[in-house]
């Protein structure tokens, strides 16, 4: 296994860092000798995470890791040769993972493995022939009642809701909604488990999509509420369980897409509020629960895709903080939370896309730090909680696209990078198992786009002491000088940030000094603070400036 260990620099600033970081990137294994393997899909099951990839050889394929080399193997060639079967849709139900392939002769069917090759089959040919049914495929199925749940053409029907019990026999079409071979096109990466119902829109062909729920049987698959009365349909999205009920996005004809909620009943399943009045768009989107209440993004109208709040009340429905203030959006995203936080991706217009946290109050919704610093924007993705830290990928100028981890301050914000690295063109799909954190990437030109996994051992970010420099004078008023007890290296840098995590001023160390002089002149009245990094080691301390 190739492995790439954080260096540890134990005398990058004498007393100031006491520990390296023990996080390491392992490649897993190069499955594509010759080029990417582009691992995807990552489903965990028994302790092993299943995937796509392809060997070069085999095509895409169904493979499977436990996180040693060893045991990171092909589990069936389903389209022998060089050809792809596409496996995807990845869902497990009783200790056995469901899936969409195509084995080069039936087209896009479920199949179902048990991670032997022997008990990898195609559980049913839905559509007789080489169309396929599409199956689990371009949505997520979804368990309800020990059950799988998933949308399925059969050519004859269209494509409607299905039903399997794990048995050829036992996968039957539950109904069809859109009589004859017209579809109900379920939107099925809607369904939605609520109050031992599964929720989803469907088209019956007279009413457009509206909202449906079913108990597992024929008799209780129903429309709940003609929502945009007529055949408009009001395409409800996002649901989502909070407080009881059933909170998601439509748009009743009149009001466009906005907050809506049912109780499960037709008399139940109202407009929480019209955020954007009148026949304007708020389209809420990214429905999170959090400190019982749901956060998502809106559009009122006047100040662009903003972060909104509801306690499901109409008063109660709100914005908490206009991020890009005017009519600029933040497009706030990837919502997850964190050390009682919600952390989630924004742009207030300055610095770009970044990491930003909310507590839920407008003075507690803060830019955490500011990775890409200027107007690019760092854009994280992948917000992964992991050994009680926060993850993500994110782009710096210096590194490229690659993993950060988060305390959840800014000092305490830092990218991982292995000691020997070409930036990535990519990284995806932070996935945990087993005390690791499995992706998608490519470090450096010797090897593809592959599999590789993260391990961390720490307890903490990072370890930081009040005596591993000096900062004097303390509050400061003009000339600042930072002094440690150790001599810098050649990679020492002294960064100032404000308590939003911005940077405000970067300079490099000289090496074989022991201090650094600079003017706190330019900086308005404030708290900030100075940190010496070098890597991936910091040490920080707090400077107060006063004129």
């Amino acid at each position: 296994m190739k492995k790439f260990t954080l260096f540890a620099l134990m005398v990058l600033l004498g007393a100031g860092i006491t520990h390296a970081q023990p996080y390491t990137i392992d490649l897993v294994k190069d499955i594509n000798t010759s080029g990417d393997s582009n691992p995807y899909g990552f489903t965990e099951m028994n302790n092993k995470l299943y995937f796509d990839a392809d060997d070069g050889g085999n095509g895409k394929e169904l493979w499977v890791t436990d996180g040693t080399s060893a045991g990171t193997v092909m589990v069936k060639d389903i389209n022998p040769g060089t050809d792809n079967s596409s496996p995807g849709g990845f869902t497990v139900m009783n200790n056995k993972v469901y899936f969409s392939a195509d084995d080069g002769l039936s087209g896009l069917e479920l199949w179902v493995t048990d991670g032997t090759a022997n008990g990898t089959v195609m559980l049913k040919d839905i559509n007789p022939g080489n169309n396929g049914s599409t199956a689990l495929t371009y949505h997520y199925p979804t368990v309800f009642n020990n059950m799988l749940y998933f949308r399925a053409n059969d050519g004859l029907s269209g494509y409607e809701l299905w039903v399997t019990d794990g048995t050829s026999n036992g996968t039957v079409m539950l109904k069809d909604i859109n009589p004859g071979n017209g579809s109900s096109n379920q939107i099925s990466y809607y369904l939605t488990v609520f109050n031992n119902m599964l929720y989803f829109s469907a088209d019956n062909g007279s009413n457009g999509l509206e909202l449906w729920r079913t108990d597992g049987t024929i008799s209780g698959t129903v429309m709940i509420k003609d929502i945009n009365t007529g055949s408009g349909g009001s395409s409800p999205n996002g649901f989502t369980v909070f407080n009881n009920n059933l909170y998601f996005s439509a748009n009743d004809g009149t009001n466009g897409y906005e907050l809506w909620v049912t109780d499960g009943t037709s008399a139940g399943t109202v407009m929480v509020k019209d955020i954007n009045p009148g026949s304007g768009i708020s389209s809420p989107i990214g429905f999170t629960v959090f400190n019982n209440k749901l956060y998502f993004m809106a559009y009122d109208g006047t100040n662009g895709d903003e972060l909104w709040v509801t306690d499901g009340t109409n008063s109660g429905t709100l914005m908490v903080k206009d991020i890009n203030p005017g009519s600029g959006n933040s497009s706030p995203n990837v919502f997850t939370v964190f050390n009682n936080k919600l952390y989630f991706k924004a742009d207030d217009g300055s610095v770009g896309k970044e990491l930003w946290a909310t507590d839920g109050t407008t003075a507690g919704t803060n830019l955490v730090k500011d990775i890409y610093s200027g107007s690019g924007g760092s854009s994280p993705a992948y917000l992964t909680v992991f050994n009680s830290k926060l993850y993500f990928v994110a782009e710096d100028a210096t590194n490229g696209r690659h993993i950060w981890v988060s305390d959840g301050t800014s000092a305490g914000t830092i990218g991982i990078t292995p000691a020997i690295y070409t930036p990535p063109t990519e990284i995806y799909h932070l996935t945990v198992m087993n005390n690791a954190i499995y992706f998608n990437a490519k470090y450096n030109s010797s090897v593809g786009q592959e599999l590789y996994k993260l391990t961390d051992g720490t307890t903490s970010v990072q370890e930081l002491s009040s005596n591993t420099f000096t900062v004097f004078p303390n509050p400061a008023y003009g000339n600042v000088t930072v002094s440690n007890n150790q001599p810098f290296n050649d990679k020492c840098m002294l960064i100032i940030e404000d308590l939003t995590g911005h940077k405000v001023a970067e300079y490099k160390m000289s090496p074989g000094s022991n201090s650094y002089t600079f003017s706190s002149a330019e900086f308005a009245n404030g708290v900030y603070t100075c940190k010496l990094v070098s890597g991936n080691e910091i040490a920080a301390q707090r400077l107060v400036v006063v004129k």
